[in-house]
């Protein structure tokens, strides 16, 4: 088996696992990812506040 054809059965497995979350979360009443409310500030923006250096006065 090549790295194409690995590749695109491990594709396919994610997808199908993906699937199946949904469905998962959908039965048991959750709430959808693409319905909950966007963060204020980014992952990015909150890593940069806290890697500052702190200004001593």
């Amino acid at each position: 088996m090549g790295s194409t054809e690995l590749a695109a059965n491990l594709f396919r497995a994610t997808q199908a696992e993906e699937k199946l979350i949904r469905q998962t979360i959908k039965e048991l009443g959750g709430e959808m990812p693409e319905d909950l409310p966007s963060p204020e500030k980014s992952v990015q923006s909150i890593e940069k506040e806290q890697t500052k250096p702190e200004k001593n006065e």
